[in-house]
């Protein structure tokens, strides 16, 4: 007896977790249409958001935590004195450049600007397989992609742009095929990226090509799916440096 209703539970266990697949792919795709917003609204290149802590990220935490009195330090110590570092004359540059300008002008001085330092791998600026580095370790020694975007946003920070407007973004670029970071900016009309393969900035909608694996701000860390039916338009005009 006990052999028959064996298969049979099998079968029903089996049905069950079909029917709740099915409910949550619903879901997804649900998510593309309802409401009247646009399809792309409040979304991290194309994708949906679920939001939790970052204790899984032990190093953007140690970043979070040293990077205000750095910046502090950065932006208001006397350049040439004693104690201030030679990274202040860059800083101080930037932000009093950036005083009179638009957003969208910021953002576009802040990208080209940070942008001129070299790339450098983990292994070759710290010493170890990863690392994040904070804004002065970052003007000191340069890094990566995940570093020029949190040099980045810390200079937009400065900047008077909010914490709920700015996110890094890992992404995986499906052109190279390798794992990427980029820095996202919220502006009234669209959300734009400011990538250090590019000096443009431009909409995160042209970057179909980078699917977000996870992105983070001071506050919280985010998981991303991609709903099905998301169609990713291929971004032709930008060529990596």
């Amino acid at each position: 007896m006990g052999a028959q209703q064996q298969p049979q539970r099998i079968v029903s266990l089996l049905t069950q977790h079909i029917v709740w697949v099915l409910l949550l792919l619903g879901v997804l795709g649900l998510a593309d249409t309802a409401g009247a917003a646009p399809k792309t609204a409040g979304r991290v290149l194309g994708a949906l958001s679920f939001r939790g802590s970052l204790s899984a990220l032990p190093q953007w935490k140690r970043v979070v935590r040293e990077a205000p009195q750095e910046v502090s330090l950065l932006g208001n110590c006397t350049v040439g004195a004693q104690g201030c570092p030679d990274a202040a004359t860059t800083w101080q540059a930037l932000l009093e450049q950036g005083n009179d300008l638009s957003e969208r002008q910021q953002l576009q001085k802040v990208n080209a600007r940070l942008n001129r330092w070299p790339y450098r791998m983990d292994p070759e600026a710290y010493g170890v397989f990863d690392y994040w580095a904070t804004p002065l370790e970052f003007l000191r020694q340069s890094g990566d992609c995940e570093d020029f975007c949190i040099v980045k946003y810390y200079a937009l920070r400065e900047m008077g742009f909010a914490v709920e407007r700015l996110r890094i973004v890992v992404v995986r670029d499906t052109i190279r095929n390798v794992t990427h970071a980029v820095l996202r900016v919220q502006l009234a009309d669209k959300a734009v990226i400011l990538d250090n393969l590019s000096d443009l900035v431009v909409s995160q909608d042209k970057y179909g090509h980078y699917h977000p694996q996870y992105s983070v701000n001071e506050h919280y860390r985010w998981a991303h799916v991609i709903p099905r039916q998301h169609s990713p338009t291929s971004l032709s005009t930008l060529r990596p440096r």
